[in-house]
């Protein structure tokens, strides 16, 4: 029970960065194609 409920606070915690991530690689992506144009 414990185990999985630390699994489960790791999963969240990744998932977040990995959104964070994502969404700050989109913003650079947007300024590029913007500055391109």
């Amino acid at each position: 029970m414990l185990s999985s409920l630390s699994e489960q606070r790791s999963m969240t915690s990744s998932l977040s960065e990995l959104k964070s991530i994502m969404s700050i690689l989109l913003a650079s992506m947007c300024r590029i194609f913007l500055v391109t144009n």
